[in-house]
């Protein structure tokens, strides 16, 4: 009798434990349907331009500060759709084509420079659309501007579900929300013939980094593991060693780390050096994902998981590229490199972007924001379909792991089919 009470107590405690988590992140569910409460304002037309000659699409990209290279990234894929709807003829609208201009503008990775672009673009260079900046910290940023003026904001890069909520008039991201992120991967730990039972969360301060975390620990309780260590940190460091201690004395099974590409290469380093924090398999945000974590890394990079928003040969498919495939060797033959997902997602806001002005075969902000909210599209980057927040409700996972120093999909694979490696065959 008293295992049964145990039990139910256990029950209760994980269902309060979890709801609170939800709560604090505010996103009760990816399908939810969320009403909008108020009067919501009329969004601004869209600039006059009596002899309009194209369509102009402002975006603020990081040119120095910690965020460079993902914000290289980007820009690649926004220029790569600009191009290639440009050698097209332009975007099409009702019985009018317009070429693309895309304004860029720089900034420092820093949130105040970001709010200054966005309404330089807005007010003074009259930009018909916005793209987002990277990170969820800058995107925020961009968010509030946008919003205030009205005009329309398509995301690459801002995950955290701070940025999206019921008041959002006109913001639309391409990208799956950040407390989603790790779903896949304890949907695929689960199918182990030994699967884990304890998981422990380490994030970076950033707000991309909170929610996947918060994310974390919520899959991870769903799935009946153990938590025995969760801190998000309050300052930013590259240095883990003190956590990492505190982490070794509770031994998980599982270790999430939570950050952007250089923390996860600081993380990395220090973990391959400190044994008796090594757990059974590690996952992390960023990192293993991308072309040069393995190079920076070398053998220290071995066993390590990361997830992706995107894979080159995914098997998505759709009107502007065509398939994944076909983005990538486009690709690869403007910039020599197999992309990642940062700069295929980049390219997928202009996708989307195109197709609701096709659909809303209007030049008006209203119609443009309507047609958007209808989308239920595939891509080469996926599928796209909006709840009222501006959140893709569609949008799934992907996870790789380096194994033999190459990047190896584990998750999605065929059914029966387990590439894993965990747990990992040898530490350090």
């Amino acid at each position: 009798m008293r295992s049964i009470s145990f039990i139910i107590a256990f029950i209760i405690s994980l269902v309060l434990i979890s709801a609170s988590i939800w709560l604090q992140m505010g996103d009760e569910g990816r399908d939810r349907t969320v009403e909008l409460n108020g009067t919501i304002a009329p969004l601004r037309p869209l600039p006059v331009k009596p002899d309009r000659a194209s369509i102009t699409i402002g975006v603020s990209i990081s040119t120095s500060g910690h965020l460079i290279a993902e914000s290289d990234m980007i820009r690649q894929g926004f220029r790569l759709w600009m191009e290639l709807v440009n050698s097209r003829g332009g975007v099409q609208v009702g019985a009018h084509r317009y070429p693309v201009e895309l304004i860029e503008v720089a900034d420092d990775s820093t949130p105040e420079t970001v709010s200054k672009n966005y309404q330089h673009l807005i007010v003074k260079e009259k930009v018909d659309f916005l793209f987002a900046p990277y990170s969820s910290t800058l995107t925020m940023e961009a968010r509030m501007v946008a919003e205030q003026y009205g005009v329309i904001l398509i995301v690459a890069s801002g995950a955290s579900e701070k940025i999206y909520n019921s008041k959002n008039r006109c913001t639309f991201a391409a990208l799956t929300s950040a407390s989603w992120y790790t779903k896949d991967f304890f949907d695929l730990v689960r199918t182990l013939d030994s699967p884990p039972e304890s998981f422990a969360v380490l994030t970076t301060k950033r707000l991309f980094a909170k929610s996947v975390g918060k994310g974390a620990r919520i899959w991870g309780l769903q799935n009946g593991l153990s938590e025995v260590y969760f801190k998000s940190l309050p300052e930013v460091t590259d240095n883990y060693s003190a956590y990492l201690a505190e982490i070794a004395q509770e031994e998980p099974d599982l270790l999430i780390f939570a950050g952007h590409s250089r923390d996860a290469i600081h993380f990395t380093r220090q973990l391959k050096s400190f044994p008796s924090a090594f757990p059974k398999a590690v996952l992390m945000t960023l990192g293993p994902s991308q072309k040069g974590y393995v190079n920076e890394l070398g053998q220290a990079a071995e066993g390590m998981i990361g997830m992706t928003l995107w894979l080159p040969d995914s098997g998505w498919s759709g009107e502007v590229f065509g398939s994944a495939i076909e983005f990538t060797r486009r690709f690869q033959k403007q910039y020599g490199y197999t992309p990642s997902y940062h700069a295929a997602q980049a390219a997928a806001c202009g996708v989307i972007l195109q197709q609701a002005l096709k659909e809303s075969a209007l030049l008006e902000a209203e119609a443009v924001v309507q047609a958007m909210r209808q989308l239920d599209i595939e891509t080469f980057y996926g599928p796209i379909k909006y709840d009222q927040r501006g959140l893709n409700i569609r949008k799934p996972m992907a996870l790789v792991q380096i194994q033999n120093g190459v990047p190896v999909t584990v998750w999605p694979v065929e059914p029966g089919e387990v590439l894993l490696r965990y747990p990992l065959q040898s530490k350090p």
